[in-house]
């Protein structure tokens, strides 16, 4: 029998935010995902990037997920979850699900008056060639840059945060969901 991280997980869960460690553990979703967690307090910081190029390497079939605000610096830490740079060049090519904020969840948010005015110190323009960079359709940039929007994971209710976790990590192996009912 395998054990280590490399047979361990099946994916790991990367958040922007530090604090939602208690809705994990409330709910179980380490155990009921086989699933590592990883947060920061921002931009993802180079011994996470060679973590997860060191567990990839070890098993190419792990799934990395991220959970960020769709703002600007949100869009920029989930590009650089897995994008080679000059602080960190990936072994591995990692491929990243973006699960939440997305730009679709962000744009039903918005209609639903839970958007909020984006905060940045640079110019219009350098933010939108900044966004472009990373990876940002124009209508995205126009989201974020043109019309200084952002949604926050917090405009999520726990209970949206949780089903929205579940729904992308339902396909995780094939382990129970915890407390459903067993054939």
């Amino acid at each position: 029998m395998d054990v280590g991280p490399a047979d361990r997980f099946h994916g790991i869960l990367f958040t922007e935010k530090e604090g939602f460690n208690s809705l994990w553990n409330a709910v179980h979703l380490q155990e009921r995902f086989d699933i590592a967690i990883a947060s920061t307090k921002g931009m993802t910081v180079t011994a996470f990037r060679e973590l997860v190029d060191e567990l990839v390497g070890q098993n190419p079939e792990l799934r990395v997920f991220t959970l960020t605000d769709f703002d600007t610096t949100g869009v920029q830490i989930a590009h650089w979850v897995s994008a080679s740079g000059d602080r960190y060049t990936f072994e591995n090519n990692i491929e990243v699900e973006r699960i939440g904020v997305t730009f679709e969840q962000a744009q039903d948010l918005h209609e639903a008056g839970l958007s909020e005015p984006g905060k940045f110190t640079v110019d219009e323009g350098r933010m939108a060639m900044t966004l472009g960079r990373v990876g940002c359709s124009p209508a995205e940039i126009n989201f974020l840059a043109h019309e200084k929007l952002r949604v926050e994971l917090n405009a999520l209710t726990s209970e949206e945060l949780v089903a929205l976790v579940e729904d992308a990590l339902s396909d995780l192996g094939n382990l129970p969901i915890y407390g459903a009912a067993q054939d």
